[in-house]
């Protein structure tokens, strides 16, 4: 148990670290008095909960594989790097192309339990 607990607490602290970055989740620590961590837990949280029961699945599958893609892509483009364009342009035609499948099959993909969780964790991966 104590391997556990150190492990989480290690992940605790590196969480930590990176919400630090933002000024916004910051803010909002002092404002409402509860840890960056457990804010961006719960938030996760709640949206994995949504998504697993279907409650605005879609919507926010699509959220998900656009939002930070999206940010991401903005900033390739103004590096010199080829490579990062070419891994953003795939990603790109790979979303692109299950979102067309699926405006196609709609139907069919309701009857497929956890669908969108599925395509959520496939674009997070």
């Amino acid at each position: 148990m104590e391997g556990f607990q150190a492990k989480l607490k290690y992940y605790n602290a590196q969480a930590d670290k990176e919400l630090s970055k933002y000024p916004q989740i910051i803010k909002l620590e002092q404002q409402v008095g509860v840890p960056k961590t457990y804010l961006a837990a719960g938030v996760v949280g709640f949206v994995s909960f949504l998504i697993f029961f279907d409650v605005w699945g879609q919507l926010l599958s699509n959220l998900i594989g656009w939002l930070y893609p999206a940010y991401t892509s903005f900033k390739a483009i103004e590096s010199t790097e080829k490579s990062d364009d070419t891994q953003w342009l795939t990603y790109w035609t790979v979303f692109g192309f299950l979102n067309i499948i699926e405006f196609f099959s709609d139907t069919i993909l309701y009857w497929i339990p956890f669908y969108y969780l599925f395509k959520t964790v496939f674009f997070l991966w």
